[in-house]
C-alpha cells in the first residue's frame, strides 16, 4: 500500500483546522446562496431533458396529462429520475401546491439545495487527497464555477448521479486499506451503483472506483464494491419489471437505440478532440491553472487517470458531446486542481505566510473572476447544446424564460380550449416542442401544437403565443389578438372563440396519461 503524501502544514495560507473550518462555512455559503438566488428566477430552460424526461413523465402520472418523450414512449429510461419527481410533485400537491408557478419553484429549490452538496463532497475528496486546505480549495473552485451554478436548478439525472458518485468517490478516498467497518465497501459499492441507477452512462465511475482501488492496492475491497453496485442495479431491473413490464427493459432499449440506431447522433455530431478543446475554453482563462497539474499529486493523479479519463475516452467516442456528460470527470479534474493549488500554497509558505496568503487570495481571485467573466456571453453552441440549430447561439442563463412563463399565464385562462405556439418568430415545427416548457408549465388538460398552425387543429386552437426570434420578429396570425404581454412573448386569442370539445379530445388523446405505460394504439379516439 502506498503511505499517504504529507499535507501542508495547518499554518499555511488559510490558517489552522479552526480557520479552515470558518473558511469552509463561507465558501458553503457562498455555493448555496448562488444556486439557491439563481433557482428562483431560472424558469427557462437549459435542455429539452430537464422537461420532457423528468417533469412531464411526473406531471403525466401526478396530474394526468403531458407529453411523452421517446424514451419513455418505447421505455428506454428507468424510472428512477423521474420517479423522484412523481414523488415530490405528489408531495407538493398533497400539501395545496398545485399552480405551475408554486411547484416548480419548489422543484428548482429542491434540485439547487442538492447541487449545494457538491462543494461539501469535493472539500472531503480534496482533504483525503491531500490536505484540509486542499479540500478547502476544491469546495471554492466547485462552489464558484459558473456552469455548476447554471445546472443546479435543473431537473436533470445529474443532480442525483454526480451526488451519489461524488459521495461514494470521498468514502472511498478517505477509507484506507483496512480502514472502517467491513460493510463499508459495499455501502460506497451501492451509492455507485446509484449513480449508475440515475444515468446509465454513470455506471463508468463503478469501473473507474475499481481501477483506482487496484493502483491503491485495495484489492480486498473490489468484490464488495462489486457486490454493493450490483445490489442496486437489480433494484433497476426490478423497478424496470414493475413499470417496463421486464427486467432491465429500459438498460438493453437503451443500448439497442443509441449503440445500434445511433439515436444520440440524431442531436449532432462532434468531433472526438470536442473534450480536449471545449472542457478548458468552458474554464476561460481560469484554465491557466491547468498548468499546475503536475503538481497535484501521485493519489489525485491515480484518481484523475482511473476515473476522470475513463469518462472523458468512454464519451468522447460517442457522436452526441455535450458539457454535462463529463461532469464526474470535471468534478475529479477540479479537485485535483486544489490539490496542485496546495502544493504551490506549500511552496510559497516557504517565503513566510504572508506571501502564501497573497497567493491563496490571487488564486480564489482568479478562478472566481475567469468563472464570471467566462458566463457572460456564454451560448448553448459553447457547450455542445442545440448544435446546427438557430438556438446554439442563444444564451442558457434565461432561456425561454418568457414563454414558460406564458404558458403559466395561458393556463390560467378559463377559455382556453387549445394553444399553438410559435417559440421563435416564425420559424417553428414539431422539433422545437422540445424547448418548452410542456404541460408541466401550462398546467391544462388541452392540445398544444406547435406552429405552423394546422387546418385541422383550427376548430379547438383559441389561444396562441408568439415569441420573437433571435432578431426580435415575432409571428402574427390573422384572426388573433394580444391580449397579454410577457416580456418579450405575447398571449393572443381569438375573440368570440367557440370550442370543438370533441376533436380537442381527439388531439389531446395522446398527451393522456393513466399510468407509466403508454396508451395502446387501438384505445386512442379516432
Amino acid at each position: 500500500m502506498s503511505s499517504p503524501e504529507p499535507a501542508g502544514p495547518p499554518e499555511v495560507a488559510l490558517g489552522g483546522r479552526r480557520s479552515i473550518r470558518i473558511w469552509l462555512l463561507a465558501v458553503l455559503i457562498v455555493g448555496a446562496a448562488l444556486r439557491l438566488v439563481y433557482a428562483v428566477s431560472a424558469s427557462g430552460i437549459f435542455h429539452p431533458d430537464e422537461i420532457f424526461q423528468s417533469l412531464e413523465p411526473a406531471h403525466g402520472v401526478v396530474y394526468g396529462v403531458g407529453f411523452r418523450a421517446w424514451e419513455f414512449a418505447v421505455g428506454a429510461r428507468p424510472w428512477s429520475t423521474a420517479g423522484v419527481y412523481v414523488l415530490l410533485l405528489a408531495a407538493l400537491k398533497a400539501v395545496g401546491m398545485t399552480e405551475p408557478e408554486s411547484y416548480l419553484l419548489a422543484i428548482r429549490l429542491f434540485d439547487a439545495l442538492i447541487a449545494s452538496t457538491w462543494p461539501w463532497l469535493c472539500f472531503r475528496i480534496g482533504r483525503a487527497l491531500r490536505s484540509p486546505r486542499a479540500g478547502l480549495l476544491a469546495a471554492a473552485l466547485v462552489a464558484t464555477w459558473y456552469f455548476l451554478v447554471l445546472l443546479a436548478p435543473r431537473a436533470l439525472n445529474h443532480t442525483f448521479s454526480v451526488s451519489f458518485g461524488l459521495l461514494a468517490l470521498a468514502r472511498l478516498l478517505e477509507r484506507r486499506s483496512g480502514d472502517g467497518p467491513r460493510w463499508a465497501p459495499y455501502l460506497d459499492g451501492a451509492l455507485l451503483g446509484l449513480a449508475a441507477a440515475f444515468r446509465y452512462q454513470d455506471a463508468l465511475l463503478v469501473a473507474g472506483a475499481a481501477i483506482f482501488l487496484l493502483s491503491e492496492r485495495r484489492p480486498r475491497e473490489l468484490l464488495p464494491v462489486l457486490a454493493g453496485s450490483a445490489a442496486i442495479l437489480l433494484g433497476v431491473g426490478l423497478l424496470d419489471h414493475f413499470t417496463w413490464g421486464a427486467p432491465f427493459h429500459s438498460l438493453f432499449t437503451y443500448l439497442h437505440a443509441n449503440l445500434v440506431e445511433n439515436a444520440a447522433g440524431r442531436f449532432g455530431a462532434m468531433p472526438v478532440w470536442f473534450y480536449a478543446w471545449q472542457i478548458p475554453a468552458a474554464f476561460g482563462v481560469g484554465a491557466l491553472l491547468l498548468l499546475l497539474l503536475p503538481l497535484s499529486g501521485r493519489r489525485a493523479w491515480r484518481l484523475l487517470l482511473s476515473v476522470g479519463l475513463l469518462v472523458l475516452v468512454a464519451h468522447s467516442l460517442t457522436d452526441n458531446k455535450q458539457i454535462r456528460f463529463v461532469l464526474p470527470a470535471i468534478v475529479v479534474l477540479l479537485c485535483a486542481l486544489a490539490c496542485a493549488a496546495d502544493a504551490l500554497l506549500e511552496r510559497a509558505a516557504s517565503r513566510g505566510s504572508r506571501a502564501a496568503m497573497a497567493a491563496a487570495v490571487v488564486l480564489l481571485v482568479f478562478w472566481g473572476a475567469a468563472s464570471a467573466g467566462r458566463s457572460v456571453g456564454l451560448t448553448f453552441a459553447d457547450l455542445g447544446i442545440f448544435a446546427g440549430q438557430p438556438e446554439a447561439a442563444a444564451g442558457p442563463w434565461h432561456f425561454r424564460r418568457d414563454l414558460n412563463r406564458s404558458l403559466e399565464r395561458v393556463g390560467r385562462d378559463p377559455d382556453l380550449c387549445g394553444l399553438v405556439i410559435y417559440p421563435y418568430g416564425g420559424s417553428a415545427g414539431p422539433a422545437r416542442l422540445a424547448t418548452t416548457g410542456g404541460y408541466s408549465h401550462l398546467h391544462r388538460a388541452v392540445p398544444v401544437s406547435m406552429g405552423p398552425l394546422a387546418a385541422e387543429a383550427r376548430s379547438f386552437t383559441s389561444h396562441a403565443l408568439l415569441c420573437p426570434d433571435g432578431k426580435g420578429r415575432r409571428m402574427e396570425l390573422p384572426g388573433f389578438v394580444a391580449v397579454a404581454q410577457v416580456g418579450q412573448c405575447a398571449v393572443a386569442r381569438v375573440p368570440g372563440f367557440r370550442c370543438d370539445q370533441e376533436a380537442a379530445r381527439r388531439f389531446l388523446a395522446p398527451a393522456r396519461w393513466t399510468g407509466v405505460l403508454p396508451p395502446k394504439r387501438e384505445d386512442l379516439p379516432r
